[in-house]
């Protein structure tokens, strides 16, 4: 029985997808499943995923954009817990372990990770000047921060761990948002509304590169922030003048009117 689904959308960056799967080979240990979603990469990807047996694989014709990946291996993961995990994140020893451990607490819907490169308050400032620290560095960390839980309503979506039971009540990303960015803040959120508690599992150190599918395409990045911030707000009813980048957004709804509308809290997969 497959206990963990981990999705993994990838879009070209050979080298973080097999930096990205070592690691999970070499650290997961709970029973899990690895199903990759291939938004039409044009390098070796595509071969060199499909040369792994034990890696469910999708692979699309065209861009779908990070919220329909994820959707389509949520529509055929089989775990009872799904991690959506980027593919510039480096797992280590008992990452997996340590997120079950705070999903099995009461009404939680996500579970968020720390790393070195992500905001506040799931950021830790670290120095880290070789891969091969990060066990040590991992280590570390889950024993300084040992069931060490952070209330939150947003998780960015780098690494979370997601309950089948929020699946089943909210569905899946929303695909209004495209290619990407704020995605992630619109699912957060939807649990927040249907009940449901969102965490940060502090004691659990992922190594993030860091927006490597953007990173060439910095001036699309900066168009899909602006288009996608207006479609947020636009969706959650925010008010027109609040700026890009305001973390606590969610202090301006008013949560019970939201609360029974199912068209904005239930996206099919």
């Amino acid at each position: 029985m497959v206990e963990i689904s981990i999705i993994i959308p990838v879009h070209n960056q050979l080298r973080y997808t097999q930096l990205c799967l070592e690691r999970i080979w070499q650290h997961t240990r709970i029973n899990y499943e690895v199903i990759i979603v291939d938004n039409d990469s044009r390098d070796a990807t595509p071969a060199y995923i499909d040369q792994f047996p034990q890696v469910i694989t999708i692979h699309n014709q065209e861009n779908l954009g990070f919220a329909k990946a994820v959707n389509q291996g949520l529509r055929i993961a089989q775990g009872n817990y799904l991690i959506v995990l980027n593919n510039d994140c480096l797992v280590s020893e008992g990452w997996e372990q340590r997120l079950l451990q705070v999903a099995q607490n009461k009404d939680i819907g996500i579970v968020g990770v720390m790393s070195n490169f992500v905001s506040s308050p799931q950021l830790l400032k670290l120095n880290i000047n070789n891969l091969d620290e990060l066990s040590c560095i991992a280590q570390e960390i889950s024993e300084e921060y040992q069931n060490i839980i952070i209330p939150t309503i947003r998780v960015v979506g780098l690494c979370m761990l997601i309950t089948r039971e929020l699946i089943d009540k909210i569905g899946g990303f929303d695909p209004r948002f495209g290619l990407g960015f704020f995605e992630d803040d619109d699912f957060c959120l939807r649990s927040a509304l249907s009940g449901y508690k969102n965490v940060i599992a502090k004691d659990v150190f992922i190594y993030h590169f860091g927006s490597i599918t953007f990173k060439a395409k910095k001036k699309l990045k900066r168009i899909l922030l602006r288009e996608n911030w207006l479609k947020f707000k636009d969706k959650w009813d925010l008010p027109v003048d609040m700026p890009l980048g305001r973390k606590d957004y969610w202090e301006s709804l008013d949560f019970d009117r939201f609360k029974g509308q199912k068209d904005k809290l239930y996206i099919p997969l």
